[in-house]
């Protein structure tokens, strides 16, 4: 949603060469503004034999200031328009989370005519509304041991229409310090915390932990992920039950916000992490599971956004990309093509702890299905799981359920990509949790 905020200032001959304030208040959950900015700048006037003379007689420059007086940027007399946000700002000003309050249009009177000048300001407003994004949590540049640049993994990114990406070099944070916001995409900062006995990701943060990586015990490793948190970043236990890589410190031994299900091509050791993240559910735990292509270099069946992690957020900016993601706003696919899937109770979502309430039913919706494709619902036990056989291609799929007892709801589709093949995961949800989960458990519960 969007709305429009026009303002304008009149500036005499006498303040050529000064500065004025222009404020304009800025409404809550915002995430972009649009400032555009108009006045009279040339007169053409008739010269010699059928020419014109173009006389320049205002020019009037432009800059920004946040509340508290957080100046922001200038751009002179140069763009009529500017953007600033917090994924993207415009060459020039800083990229910034759009606080709600009062703001300032520095006004520059850098030429003004005899007569005065009227400049007029259309500021546009982008409000925060939901929106799915595709995007990786887990690539590699040669930063460490990747084979691509930052700017050459960005590409790859975008030509697979990706939203957002993170770039997680392993315990190094320098590359960091090269990400570019972009339009096109959101780049997001981040480390792959490395040991000898398992991988954290380390999320949204430039330098989330001090000093050294290594640690040469339990209670060591977790200070470093509390650190880590501490900081605001995501913190994800990358390829539990990947072999030479798995996670020897014991998944619930170490209390971090996600877990990375789905790893590169989808494998007898996701299936493996799969399964034991189901039990933990039947069990009444509740975590968020992500996905990452572990993105080095192209291989057979490992490219960047594969798998892709598809995540319900306010904005494409980065603060609410991870907020999303520590959420379990998210569903898991095999690529960027899809398929899609969407989880609501009320006002529930994947990922969210709701109420059981008389008459209210639980929807799921699930798009771009293929003749072949089996979606499997699961409704929180060993006994009580669907399946639905797909006999036609279909643009959206729409079920209700009601939920009976305490428990959970999530979903998986499985295709056959190839012809006698077995189906296997497409798509993996994340669950809504039906009234509270069991007691002894929170997100990866430490024992």
């Amino acid at each position: 949603m969007q709305t429009v905020q026009l303002l304008s200032i009149r500036l005499e001959n006498a303040d050529q060469d000064y500065y004025r304030e222009l404020p304009f208040h800025v409404p809550e959950d915002v995430y972009k503004i649009d400032v555009r900015y108009s006045y009279p700048r040339f007169v053409v006037t008739p010269w010699g034999d059928g020419g014109e003379r173009v006389e320049e007689i205002n020019i009037i420059d432009l800059a920004l200031c946040a509340p508290h007086g957080e100046y922001l940027g200038c751009s002179g007399a140069d763009r009529e328009h500017i953007v600033l946000g917090e994924d993207y700002s415009s060459p020039g000003y800083a990229t910034i989370r759009t606080a709600s309050g009062q703001w300032t249009i520095i006004v520059g009177g850098a030429r003004v005519c005899a007569k005065g000048v009227e400049v007029c300001y259309e500021l546009t407003f982008t409000h925060r509304e939901r929106v799915l994004l595709r995007g990786d949590l887990h690539t590699h540049t040669v930063g460490s041991d990747g084979y691509l640049t930052i700017d050459e993994l960005t590409e790859q990114a975008v030509k697979n229409k990706l939203d957002y990406l993170f770039v997680t070099d392993h315990n190094n944070y320098d590359h960091n310090g090269y990400l570019r916001p972009r339009p096109d995409i959101t780049l997001i900062p981040g480390t792959e915390w490395t040991h000898i006995k398992g991988h954290i990701g380390m999320l949204g943060r430039c330098r989330p932990f001090t000093g050294s990586f290594h640690a040469n015990d339990l209670e060591s490793v977790r200070r470093k992920v509390r650190e880590a948190a501490e900081t605001g970043a995501l913190t994800v236990i990358n390829h539990p039950f990947a072999p030479g890589t798995s996670f020897r410190f014991g998944i619930e031994n170490v209390n971090c916000d996600c877990l990375e299900l789905w790893n590169g091509p989808f494998t007898p050791f996701t299936q493996q992490c799969l399964s034991w993240w189901h039990q933990k559910l039947l069990a009444g735990a509740r975590i968020p599971v992500v996905g990452g292509s572990d993105f080095h270099f192209e291989e057979p069946g490992r490219f960047v956004g594969s798998p892709c992690t598809w995540v319900y957020a306010l904005s494409r900016t980065p603060t609410d990309i991870l907020n999303a993601l520590r959420q379990g706003h998210c569903f898991l696919t095999s690529s960027p093509a899809g398929p899609t899937c969407d989880l609501r109770y009320g006002k529930g979502e994947m990922g969210d702890v709701v109420e059981i309430h008389p008459k209210t039913v639980a929807e799921i919706r699930m798009g771009e299905l293929r003749a072949g494709d089996l979606v499997y619902i699961f409704h929180g036990s060993e006994t009580e799981t669907e399946t639905i056989e797909i006999t036609e291609p279909l643009r959206l799929l729409r079920l209700e359920r009601t939920p009976e007892k305490c428990g959970f709801l999530r979903v998986e589709l499985h295709r056959a990509y190839l012809e006698g093949d077995e189906p296997r995961p497409a798509l993996i949800s994340n669950p809504i949790y039906f009234n509270e989960a069991l007691p002894g458990y929170d997100v990866m519960p430490a024992q």
